[in-house]
């Protein structure tokens, strides 16, 4: 079961998620408002733009005021990311399939999928005339393509608490605007792993076409780790640290694989709530490519 978020993820839905995984801000200037007018889609706007710190001073807070605004007028995107943060951060499924399931109305196919996820993984009760089947099924019909690189729409929301720095991946979740992430340059050397670290050595040491499975990314690297410990894990994880556009992110990976494909085949090992924020498989020649990047294994609790 996966889970697909556009999050907190990128980009993801919100702040450092979202441009973690690559997320596409709107241009232009505008004024910050809480118009009296109803415009969701300039509400939705504005929250990116508070997420990313884009002409105002980044307000996680501010910026979920004016998702859940633009949600709350019907805006499918808003909805969306809505329930992409409420399932991946805290853990309120019903929220999620409120909002998954008004964004679905719109025939919104990322908030289909993620609402059949939940209904498969029985974390919420079906509603009379609806299953997973049905949903898997409309989502595929508008062209909803599971176990894809994060789309072109996904955001990817941190949680409110760290201080972000400008605004995935959600079972498995799509959300809004978020582009996935350049392919960094191969490489063929092998880093010379820590004497003093076993696990992490193994992590530098893997081939380069091994893989592995980004779950959760943020520039908080309390977060971070907080996402690595409060759940149940099969196989090992690392914490991975590097730059982007200027930015320190963390990012948490999860297991090591023989190459993409059994990543991807994986991914149903994940725990339910990180599947629904859209986890990717990369390669690990890919992860040790990116700039003042370091790797740390991490104690996982199984």
């Amino acid at each position: 079961m996966a889970i697909i978020r556009t999050l907190f993820f990128f980009v993801g839905l919100l702040p450092a998620f979202a441009l973690a995984q690559g997320l596409a801000l709107p241009a232009g200037a505008e004024t910050p408002r809480l118009s009296v007018v109803a415009d969701p889609g300039a509400d939705y706007r504005m929250a990116l733009r508070y997420f990313a710190g884009e002409g105002v001073a980044p307000d996680n807070a501010r910026g979920l005021e004016y998702l859940r605004k633009a949600a709350e007028a019907g805006h499918a995107e808003a909805q969306f990311n809505l329930g992409n943060y409420l399932n991946m951060f805290q853990a309120d499924y019903a929220g999620a399939a409120h909002w998954w399931r008004l964004a679905g109305r719109q025939d919104h196919p990322a908030a289909l999928f993620n609402l059949a996820e939940l209904l498969a993984a029985e974390l919420v009760p079906a509603q009379a005339g609806e299953s997973a089947a049905s949903y898997y099924q409309r989502a595929a019909a508008l062209g909803f393509v599971a176990d894809a690189p994060p789309p072109a729409a996904e955001l990817k929301v941190p949680p409110a608490e760290p201080k972000m720095a400008a605004v995935s991946a959600p079972p498995t979740v799509v959300e809004a605007p978020v582009n996935p992430p350049p392919e960094p340059e191969r490489i063929s050397a092998q880093p010379v792993p820590p004497a003093g670290d076993p696990a992490t050595a193994a992590w530098l040491a893997a081939p380069v076409d091994a893989a592995t499975i980004q779950v959760f990314a943020s520039i908080s690297q309390t977060e971070t780790r907080a996402v690595a410990r409060r759940h149940p894990w099969q196989r090992e994880l690392a914490l991975l640290t590097f730059e982007r556009d200027g930015q320190r992110w963390y990012a948490l990976l999860y297991g090591r694989f023989a190459d993409v494909a059994a990543a991807r085949r994986a991914m149903p090992e994940l725990p339910a709530a990180l599947r629904a924020g859209k986890p990717w498989s990369r390669r690990l020649g890919d992860v040790r490519a990116q700039t003042q990047m370091t790797l740390q294994a991490l104690p996982g609790k199984r």
